[in-house]
């Protein structure tokens, strides 16, 4: 079977009352939504979320609904839009698109896996992406924008990983085009990107065969309009060619809106 799509406290004490404010690292509450249905079966009518038989009711979502993913959805067909108010990834769900993007009026609230492959594939939220547990994952280079040029992968207001989240960038084949000192990043929010102490950033090179791995330089990962907050995140990078001989590193750039990754030979 194919894998698929896969908050520190804060409160304001006045002189008469405390008010409370949302976490760093906690997503809204839930909400009535739109639940997938499908029998979870890769490649079958039922696991496609173009399809409106998967949607309870038998309908497809709008942007004018919330989502709820508690199972496997698969989406193999033709490049397609998916839209949505908002997104909830239950514990156990993968949702995985290959060719399809998928936008979110709101907010996207992560506890499993959200996987995008293919250029063309993007993600893009009008709110904020809780990542709190298990993988936001995306396959091969940069997409395509408008014109074919090289355009993010995942655009969104902010960006908040929990301890326990996971974002993974799967490289085919050799290093994306344009990298390393590529001015187009993987990830573009407006707002901010906080990373909690324990999150992950996995890069793994697949089909290696193939693959021209790392080259020393700076490869630009994530921009934020507002700040890059918290704790780098933890670093992996697996199956890179000659990756005994180079020395790999994450950094926030000095005026922390970037979020680097600084590949350097060893000598």
């Amino acid at each position: 079977m194919n894998h698929l799509l896969h908050r520190s406290s804060l409160a304001l004490v006045a002189c008469f009352a405390a008010v409370p404010l949302m976490p760093l690292h906690a997503a809204p509450p839930k909400s009535a939504a739109f639940v997938f249905v499908g029998d979870g079966q890769p490649g079958t009518p039922a696991s496609d979320p173009l399809d409106p038989a998967s949607w309870s009711g038998g309908l497809l979502p709008t942007e004018t609904d919330d989502v709820v993913v508690n199972d496997l959805f698969h989406h193999k067909g033709p490049a397609g839009l998916v839209r949505m108010k908002s997104l909830r990834n239950e514990p156990g769900a993968h949702a995985y698109f290959q060719r399809a993007s998928l936008s979110v009026a709101g907010d996207v609230t992560l506890d499993s896996t959200l996987e995008f492959q293919r250029g063309e594939a993007t993600l893009t939220v009008g709110g904020s992406l809780f990542l709190e547990k298990g993988d936001l994952s995306f396959v091969e280079g940069l997409a395509k924008g408008k014109k074919g040029e090289p355009a993010p992968r995942f655009t969104a207001k902010s960006l908040d990983v929990g301890p326990d989240g996971r974002l993974r960038l799967r490289w085919f084949k050799d290093v994306p085009e344009g990298f390393p000192g590529n001015s187009v990043p993987y990830i573009r929010l407006s707002g901010d990107a906080i990373f909690a102490s324990g999150s992950l950033l996995r890069i793994q090179f697949e089909n290696v065969e193939n693959a021209g791995g790392l080259y020393p330089g700076e490869y630009l990962l994530l921009t934020a309009g507002g700040a890059v907050k918290g704790s780098l995140p933890k670093l992996e990078i697996v199956g890179a060619p000659d990756g005994d001989k180079l020395k790999s590193e994450l950094k926030f750039s000095p005026d922390k809106r970037k979020l680097m990754l600084v590949v350097t030979a060893v000598r």
